[in-house]
């Protein structure tokens, strides 16, 4: 049975790779490949995202090999912790294995050259890698997933918390291995060492690689500010004054956010009615606005941050916009793309994909309130259950990294675009497939006996 799911991931990520060839490119991914060719940064993205198109190739030899590296590396991890299991696997749960590989989803969203999906792939690699290390008693592998972490810490923003807590679990293995545990001290201080050193060559490389800008994290934080300010004046209704800088935003001034305010995405706020007072103030100053606000205003500030949560989760706006919307063929900034001989359009593989794919979307299942129900579910029948240690030591771990998400989702969301929690999908099917496999030893058995 073991071989059927290997086959089956092999085909399927074979298939992923055929299809989607050579990457769908959006407006985003057209700058980062430009980025990836005058060596700069001149964008608020990461530049580790440009770098590593640059060592790849650049062009759609980059975008072939990037999406063939997300989507090897997502099939991988499933096959992987099936891989693992020492257990028989009956048909019921070969079928229920192939259903959860099979999303579609995942499928439609690895065909495309984003941040996000590169960083759920590295994410659930990583954990899959140290679930094997366990159960293949192999510790080196779970020492040597280290190397992975500073690429999840700096492809997205929101992994500068998550890498840090990912190593909690290659320490974790490692003092309670029955021979490292006795240089407790000395195997914790290397494998932060090694993750320091790791984080350095990782930063260093890519800076090297795509000169910096200095704004790719004082922006998203100005924006951050901005939508937090907007919409607590929103929900607060008054006359608001902010003590010593002598800001008065009148009542003509509030109007104008209750015009512009949009609770689905800062991209649909105008710029005049919403921004313009704020255009010559420094991030300093806005700084302590946005700290005012909070603080004279912290159930307006809360309610805003729930009802963007909200509208991104599709439980108060439950509409097209937030359900999966995936990129399709060549699309971005047309000079960009002209100065990399890639074509804009669509092939026809491209096509088939949206045509027999989107009408799935429609459903309420595809929501991400749906799938945020799920994991906090699964969490519960794991720890209710009679489940083996090693099975709830890792499903733990991956349900903590998923509320990591959302946490991190619910305080700098600025939009309800899906692909900023599509992380939560895979990770959810990485879940899903922990709770179904585990040999009948717990993790101290494990380590005991290497």
């Amino acid at each position: 049975m073991k071989s059927i799911v290997l086959l089956y991931c092999i085909f399927i990520a074979t298939f992923a790779a055929i299809m989607h060839s050579p990457g769908h490119v959006s407006m985003d991914t057209s700058v980062q490949l430009y980025e990836a060719y005058i060596g700069e940064s001149i964008s608020f993205n990461p530049p580790i995202m440009s770098a590593l198109l640059k060592l790849m190739g650049g062009g759609e030899l980059a975008t072939a090999i990037f999406t063939s590296i997300c989507i090897f590396l997502t099939y991988g991890s499933f096959s992987l912790i099936v891989q693992s299991s020492g257990e028989k696997i009956t048909f019921t749960k070969l079928v229920l294995t192939i259903f959860v590989i099979s999303n579609p989803i995942i499928f439609s969203f690895l065909g495309s050259v984003w941040k996000d999906v590169i960083f759920s792939s590295l994410i659930i690699w990583f954990i899959a890698l140290n679930f094997y290390s366990i159960f293949s008693k192999k510790i080196l592998i779970s020492f040597l997933s280290i190397t992975l972490l500073p690429l999840i810490m700096f492809i997205r923003q929101q992994g500068i918390f998550i890498a840090p807590f990912l190593l909690l679990i290659p320490i974790y293995l490692s003092i309670n291995h029955n021979f490292y545990k006795k240089y407790k001290i000395t195997v914790i201080s290397i494998l932060i060492i090694t993750f320091g050193i790791s984080t350095y060559a990782v930063d260093s490389i890519s800076a090297n690689l795509i000169k910096p800008n200095g704004t790719t994290y004082s922006l998203g934080l100005r924006n951050i500010f901005l939508y937090d300010i907007i919409g607590s004046a929103y929900y607060s209704g008054d006359n608001l004054y902010i003590g010593s800088n002598e800001l008065n935003l009148t009542s003509d001034q509030i109007n104008k956010f209750k015009k512009a305010y949009s609770p689905v995405s800062i991209d649909f706020i105008d710029h005049n009615q919403g921004y313009s007072w704020a255009e010559n103030f420094t991030n300093e100053k806005l700084f302590k606005i946005w700290i005012y606000f909070i603080c004279k205003y912290p159930f307006s500030y809360l309610k805003h941050k729930v009802s963007v949560f909200s509208s991104s989760l599709g439980y108060t706006y439950n509409s097209d916009l937030t359900r999966p919307t995936f990129t399709i063929g060549i699309q971005g900034n047309p000079q960009y793309l002209a100065v990399l001989n890639i074509n804009q359009g669509n092939s026809l593989r491209s096509m088939y994909i949206y045509q027999y794919l989107r009408p799935l979307y429609n459903y309420f299942i595809f929501t991400h309130f749906f799938w945020m129900l799920i994991s906090i579910l699964s969490i519960v029948v794991v720890n209710k259950s009679r489940l083996i240690d090693s099975n709830k030591f890792f499903s733990n771990i991956t349900f903590l990294t998923i509320s990591l998400i959302y946490l991190m989702n619910f305080f700098t969301n600025l939009s309800w675009d899906y692909r900023y929690l599509y992380p939560i999908i895979p990770l959810t099917s990485i879940l899903f497939l922990i709770m179904f496999y585990g040999q009948n030893k717990t993790i101290d058995t494990h380590l005991k006996n290497e």
